[in-house]
C-alpha cells in the first residue's frame, strides 16, 4: 500500500472456508449446491473513506445471510450499497423479495434480516454508518431491500463505479472530503429534488473531475 494514498487493505482466497471466516464480521455465508472447491474465488480491496468503507471485489457464487439472531448479536448499524458490475442478485427480506441486474445498485440495512443469493460477480460495495444519513433522509427504513431505478439511480451507479476506479490513486487527505461529498450525492440520489441536486453539485464536480458522472448511460464495465 502506498502511504500517500487513501488507506486500503486487500484479501484474496480460492478457499470458501477462508472467505467464510473473512466475511463473518458482516454476513454468515453458505456455499452453492455444487462443489465450491472446483471454482470458488474471492478477491477484495477495501478503502477507508472517513467513516465509510468502499470495497471493490470479485466474488464467487454464495448465499449471504443476516438472521434475526445475527442482527441482534453483532449490532451493525450500517447501510450497504452494492453496485453489481456483472450479473445480479435475488434476495429475501421481511418485506418480501427483490432482485436486480448488472448496473443496478441494491440497498441493504444491516440492522434488518436478509437472505441474498449472489452469483459469481464483480461488484462495488459502499458501507455507510446510519448516522451519516439519518439527518438527511427521514425514512431510512424504506431503503432496505430496494433497487432504485430512474436517472438518479443511474447517476448513483456511475458515481460508485467511478469512485472505486479512482480510489487507488487518490491522495490520503482526500478521504474525509470524499466521505462528505458521497453523503451529499446519496441524499440527492435517494431523495430527488432540485434542492438536493444543487447541494450535491459541488461534490459531483470535485469527485468526478470533469468526468461524465451524471450521464444516464449504463455503467461502463471493466474488461474481463
Amino acid at each position: 500500500m502506498d502511504p500517500s494514498t487513501i488507506p486500503s487493505t486487500q484479501f484474496a482466497t480460492r478457499y470458501f472456508d477462508a472467505w467464510r471466516e473473512g466475511i463473518a464480521v458482516v454476513y454468515d455465508v453458505e456455499p452453492p449446491s455444487y462443489d465450491v472447491a472446483a471454482g470458488f474465488g474471492a478477491s477484495v480491496e477495501a478503502f477507508q473513506l472517513g467513516d465509510m468503507i468502499v470495497t471493490d471485489a470479485h466474488l464467487g457464487d454464495q448465499r449471504y445471510v443476516r438472521s434475526t439472531a445475527r442482527v441482534r448479536r453483532d449490532g451493525l448499524d450500517h447501510f450497504v450499497l452494492n453496485l453489481y458490475r456483472t450479473r445480479g442478485w435475488k434476495a429475501q427480506t421481511s418485506d418480501g423479495e427483490f432482485e436486480g441486474t448488472a448496473g443496478q445498485v441494491s440497498v441493504v440495512d444491516l440492522a434488518r434480516e436478509l437472505i441474498s443469493d449472489e452469483p459469481d460477480s464483480d461488484l462495488v460495495a459502499l458501507f455507510v454508518p446510519r448516522d451519516l444519513l439519518e439527518q438527511r433522509l427521514p425514512d431510512l427504513t424504506a431503503l432496505h431491500g430496494s433497487a432504485p431505478t430512474g436517472p438518479h439511480a443511474l447517476l448513483l451507479a456511475d458515481y460508485l463505479n467511478l469512485l472505486a476506479r479512482r480510489l487507488p490513486s487518490l491522495p490520503m487527505g482526500d478521504g474525509r472530503v470524499l466521505s462528505r461529498a458521497t453523503c451529499e450525492i446519496l441524499t440527492a440520489c435517494f431523495q430527488p429534488s432540485l434542492v438536493g441536486v444543487e447541494a450535491a453539485r459541488p461534490a459531483l464536480n470535485y469527485s468526478c473531475g470533469g468526468a461524465r458522472c451524471g450521464s444516464s448511460s449504463p455503467v461502463s464495465l471493466p474488461p474481463r
